[in-house]
């Protein structure tokens, strides 16, 4: 684990970790590790957003959502097999064994199915299961370290609240980061206000990385996020309350037909 004071050493489940995804460059497509472009300092330069070429859609688990006895291997094998481009577990609560085991029992079909699968704030345990990556919270490891820990091809998003956290997750070396609530949302309303379009469209010019809303995004607010330069949405409710989130992800991609995602670097697990 990677938690202070802890005592307990996480080199053996990275280097277990390591030898996965350096297996999985090997026999996927996307081209070997130096292709994976740096990260530090991806800064936008001031001037128009040139745009996105694809939508990102950023499933997110909560267990409470899960239909009848699918429990959370139902819930995440569902959301994978939708057509979502990244998946994150967010079981903040699972017990670390048992967070561990539920990714490696994803982890094939995640690659089956072309999707990042990441982990809430724990890149140990992404490592450990050969995981793509890490979602770190706001308040979570600082970027730069897990950088370090977790060079690429290890996806690290970080959640952001402010344009000035955006800039630094930037510098700092993440891949992607979400930035909200751009809308109103029950689950978002301890950030404070909602950010608005505004706020977004600033991040998205301020960066090179995807910069992804999250925060009462619906579907027919998807073209005023793409309008503000947003690479995508991230949600739970919106992928995770329907039975049928396969026709949710069919559903926007007929509505913004704007061609495949394109986030940065190869695509491992």
């Amino acid at each position: 684990m990677l938690r202070p004071g802890s005592g307990r050493s996480v080199e053996r489940p990275i280097r277990h970790g390591r030898a996965l995804l350096l297996r999985g460059v090997r026999t996927l497509r996307g081209g070997p590790l130096d292709q994976t472009p740096k990260n530090r300092g991806r800064r936008r330069a001031e001037g128009p957003h040139p745009g996105v070429p694809g939508l990102i859609l950023y499933a997110i688990t909560d267990r409470r959502l899960a239909f009848s006895e699918e429990g959370l291997l139902g819930q995440a094998s569902r959301l994978l097999r939708s057509g979502v481009d990244w998946l994150q577990i967010r079981e903040k609560d699972l017990p670390d064994g048992a967070l561990c085991a539920v990714l490696g029992a994803l982890r094939f079909e995640a690659l089956r199915f072309e999707t990042r699968l990441l982990v809430n704030g724990r890149p140990d345990l992404a490592l450990a299961a050969g995981a793509s990556g890490v979602h770190l919270p706001a308040s979570g490891l600082p970027t730069d370290e897990v950088r370090r820990l977790c060079p690429p091809p290890m996806f690290v998003v970080r959640s952001c609240h402010s344009v000035k956290e955006v800039r630094t997750a930037a510098d700092l070396g993440a891949d992607a980061v979400t930035l909200g609530p751009v809308f109103d949302t029950p689950s978002k309303r301890a950030f404070g206000a909602p950010l608005g379009l505004g706020t977004l469209e600033e991040a998205c010019r301020a960066v090179s990385i995807p910069v992804l809303a999250i925060g009462g995004v619906g579907i027919p607010d998807i073209p005023r996020i793409r309008a503000a330069g947003a690479a995508g949405l991230a949600a739970i409710r919106l992928f995770a309350e329907t039975p049928n989130p396969s026709a949710t992800v069919a559903d926007i991609r007929r509505q913004c037909p704007d061609g495949p995602p394109a986030p940065p670097g190869p695509r491992i697990f």
